[in-house]
């Protein structure tokens, strides 16, 4: 039995289902593009009112995008380290979005000053619908805002751009494949872990999550130690994890241009932004079927009880028609397997008597045939004549 979610972070959540309740053209977050990803607002939607004790605080349906790299600087600010730092950063690479669908993006929204030069959330479109033929190359150069050389190869700069340009004004230019992104605050331990399992068995591997252990109480400067402090009530002390649902296995990341002052410069071939472009594509399909694969994990693992699911779909029914929740699921489950193998071991016991019946009448038979003579054996004995 799943605890039940806590006055404080029912309230938490509620503020967040106000703020998701506005409309997407009034809707403003941190990010850029300002609203839900359409590819996974129905998974949104079924989690934060189909579940008590959960409810989604950032997310990235997936996308391709190519990036302009911002002006290096050195940060005064001490470093976060471990889970909590990559935690953080997958929370801004969700915040960083660009415009809606496929498109030009000018988004100055990266950190250190860089732009998202194009971003979408959908496999790119690799057919001109007009004319009925595929795209090539140097169509996706001019998609992503890249120029080759006309008097050198690919990426080299002229003799002029050599005298007029620094290398610090140098920004790298990098082509981005990243799968669905899906934080999740849970009300309790327990529901995180199902959570974590729900998105470590549907592929997202490298799922994880932080803030698992109780707030520590603060304690009293005030020098009096007749002074009792109240203690901390269970609401205030139950830890409230944050789940990272994310995969590195489909991301992938190529080096494909850079700036030189206004310039930006494709430093690979048009044949090369194709393939990368093809493979973007088929990371979409795959992250499309572990998103549905973890929908259905996140079904499976909460079930009716403790889950608040509003919705009939998110329940089992049993052969009979009833409905049941998750152990009565798995219960069932159990005795069926057993039912079956006991089954197989009948059959297979009842095969083996059959083979051990007729060894023996074949043996019967044999053993009767040779106790028998026939008319060839009987050799007539003609007596000798005197």
């Amino acid at each position: 039995m799943l605890p039940q979610p806590t006055p404080s972070f029912l309230a938490r959540k509620s503020r967040i289902l106000s703020q998701l309740s506005v409309p997407d053209a009034e809707y403003t977050d941190a990010s850029p593009k300002g609203s839900v990803d359409v590819a996974i607002r129905e998974l949104i939607d079924e989690i934060n009112h189909g579940y008590q004790g959960l409810v989604t605080t950032s997310s990235c349906a997936g996308r391709v995008s190519v990036y302009l790299e911002g002006v290096k600087r050195k940060s005064k600010l001490p470093a976060k380290i471990g889970v909590e730092a990559e935690v953080e950063e997958e929370k801004e690479k969700a915040e960083e979005e660009g415009q809606e669908g496929g498109g030009r993006a000018s988004s100055s929204g990266g950190k250190g000053g860089g732009e998202w030069l194009f971003v979408s959330h959908d496999p790119l479109e690799t057919v001109d619908s007009s004319t009925g033929k595929g795209y090539d190359g140097k169509h996706w150069m001019e998609v992503f805002g890249l120029t080759g050389t006309e008097t050198g190869s690919v990426g080299e700069k002229t003799s002029s751009e050599e005298e007029e340009e620094q290398p610090e004004q140098e920004r790298l230019i990098h082509f981005k494949f990243e799968p669905m992104i899906l934080h999740i605050l849970t009300t309790s331990p327990s529901h995180a872990h199902l959570a974590i399992q729900s998105g470590m068995t549907s592929g997202f591997r490298e799922t994880g999550a932080v803030s698992i252990l109780p707030r520590l109480p603060a304690h009293s400067s005030s020098s009096s130690s007749s002074t009792t402090s109240q203690a901390p009530s269970a609401d205030t002390n139950t830890p409230n994890p944050i789940v990272a649902i994310r995969s590195m296995g489909l991301s992938f990341e190529s080096l494909i241009g850079v700036q030189r002052g206004s310039h930006r410069q494709s430093l690979v071939t048009p044949e090369y932004l194709s393939l990368l472009v093809k493979i973007a594509n088929e990371r979409f399909e795959e992250n499309k079927k572990r998103i549905a694969r973890f929908r259905e994990a996140l079904r499976l693992a909460f079930g009716a009880e403790g889950s608040g699911a509003a919705t009939e779909e998110n329940k089992k029914v049993g052969d009979s028609g009833e409905w049941e929740d998750a152990e009565a699921r798995k219960q069932r489950k159990r005795e069926e397997g057993l039912a079956r193998r006991e089954e197989v071991r009948k059959r297979k016991e009842e095969e083996r008597e059959r083979k051990r019946r007729e060894a023996e009448e074949a043996e019967k038979k044999k053993k009767d045939g040779e106790d028998k003579t026939t008319l060839a054996d009987v050799v007539l004995q003609v007596p000798d004549v005197l």
